[in-house]
């Protein structure tokens, strides 16, 4: 493959990829509409047995795997239940992983084409040898 094909292959997946990544990683988490964590975990489903009123709820962002962990309190007890994810996860691996792929093609590319062999000529000894 020549240079210019791998630079616009690189260019074109850093360009692809990289919107995808940051957009599926910025809205990875969201479980339950728009709002922070904790809100999101007061609107999704509380664990059985744990109370809806009077007890304590906290939530916050999962990184990798993306998600969302909520933790129930009731003084007494606290239970913590993972969101994931999986779909944003998926998303966000492989775009990341195309846009890596892409900065590392781009790296890779030589820029300039290798200068001609050179190749050594012999001066002719007399003008006769030299026309032949």
């Amino acid at each position: 493959m020549d240079a210019f094909t791998r630079r616009t292959l690189g260019a074109v997946a850093v360009i692809l990829g990289s919107p995808i990544a940051l957009v599926t990683f910025g809205i990875g988490w969201i479980q339950e509409g728009w709002e922070v964590p904790v809100v999101q975990c007061q609107r999704s489903d509380h664990p059985p047995g744990m109370p809806l009123e009077g007890g304590n709820v906290s939530g916050e962002r999962i990184w990798y795997p993306l998600g969302l962990s909520c933790t129930y309190e009731d003084g007494s007890r606290s239970v913590t239940v993972n969101h994931y994810n999986s779909d944003a996860t998926v998303a966000f691996t492989a775009s990341a992983a195309v846009a890596l792929l892409g900065v590392v093609t781009l790296a890779t590319a030589r820029t300039r084409k290798p200068a001609p062999a050179l190749v050594r000529v012999e001066p002719a000894d007399d003008e006769d040898t030299a026309l032949r």
